[in-house]
This record gives structure tokens, sequence and C-alpha cells, in this order.
């Protein structure tokens, strides 16, 4: 990626960071080949850790799921809070990453959903800025998402309604309180994005 923005004059330098040597000594590698070693700094270390306060203005974080996430914005508090913008791509929990964003005073300015190999991925841009993000729907398919409602929209939404269908069908022989009230929760979702479905 960093060599992609820097080639097309997206962005003058970048920082390309991986915490595994293989990956590190790889992107080095081809930074080098391509004669971009003044334009992309390539560095071993975890998440934002070898970057400096003010050095970035922009984070790309992406292909690691909304734990990863959140724990590297954590991690770097004084980093975080000198960006403009955060791009993000979490694998699994992205309603997770949107309610992280609320909660630290990030505003989603942008949502895209993408496919690749038969995959829907989310990616997230926000910008610093108060947002208040309550409602289940908005949080777990994107406010944006549903205000410009892409063409992508109805499979993503289709496959969350599957997997909710199955959890609740496993939970049909459970006679818990708690098994009961999750399942009473799960239908509650499902007729929400049912909703959405209805919509197209």
């Amino acid at each position: 990626m960093p060599i992609y923005l820097v080639e097309q004059g997206i962005t003058p330098r970048a920082i390309a960071v991986d915490v595994h040597r293989g990956p590190y000594e790889s992107a080095l590698a081809q930074v080098k080949a391509r004669n971009l070693a003044e334009k992309i700094a390539v560095r071993l270390g975890d998440g934002l850790e070898p970057v400096s306060p003010g050095e970035a203005q922009v984070a790309v974080l992406a292909g690691m799921g909304s734990s990863t996430i959140q724990g590297i914005l954590e991690r770097s508090p004084q980093v975080v809070s000198r960006l403009q913008q955060l791009v993000l791509q979490p694998m699994v929990g992205a309603a997770n990453v949107r309610r992280w964003l609320t909660e630290h005073n990030w505003r989603i300015a942008a949502e895209e959903l993408v496919a690749d190999d038969g995959i829907i991925y989310v990616i997230i841009s926000a910008v610093q800025g108060r947002q208040s993000i309550t409602d289940w729907l908005a949080l777990e398919l994107g406010p944006v998402i549903l205000n410009n409602r892409p063409p992508l929209l109805v499979p993503y939404a289709e496959k969350m309604l599957e997997d909710m269908c199955k959890i609740v069908s496993s939970l049909e022989q459970a006679e818990s309180l708690e098994v009961r009230q999750r399942k009473i929760e799960l239908q509650e979702k499902i007729k929400l994005l049912e909703g959405v479905l209805a919509c197209r």
C-alpha cells in the first residue's frame, strides 16, 4: 500500500510498519527495489509504536480484527491524538470499531464495502470530531453505508442475517433463561436486518 500511494502521487511520503520480521524484510526489499527508500520508511515494531507524535497525518490499519485495531490505537494515544484521519479495515467486529471511534472523539466520515474473492470487507474512514451512534443497526452496518445504500449492502446484510439465523437455530433446544434472552435479542436484530433488506 505505501508503494502504491507514493507511486500514484497520493502521498509524498509514507511509513510502513510490521511487527513480524519476515513481512518487514519483504517490505524493505520491495521499497529498495522500487528506489523509494527516501520516500518510504520501513520500520519493525508493533502498531503505531515506531511512529513519533506528529510524524504522520493519516494511519491505515488493515487486515486485522477489531480488538487488534483498538489495542494499537490505545497503546499510542500521543500519536493518535495528532492524526487527522484513520482508515480502518477490520476483518471482523466492525461494530466494535465504530463504537470505539465514537467513544474516543472520532467521527465516521466515509465508509465503503469492498468485495474480494467472495468476501465483503468494510473500510471505515474517520476524522477527529464528536459523533454519537447508539442504534444497533447503525453500529453493525455503518451509518454512512445505511445512508448511501451501496450495492454490496444487500449481500453483506444477507450474510449477517444468515449467520444470526444459524445461531438462533442452534439455541432452539436450550432451556436456560440466559439462552432464551439471547435468542429474543437475536430475533429482534434479525427483524431489523430483514427491514433493511425489504427496502432494497
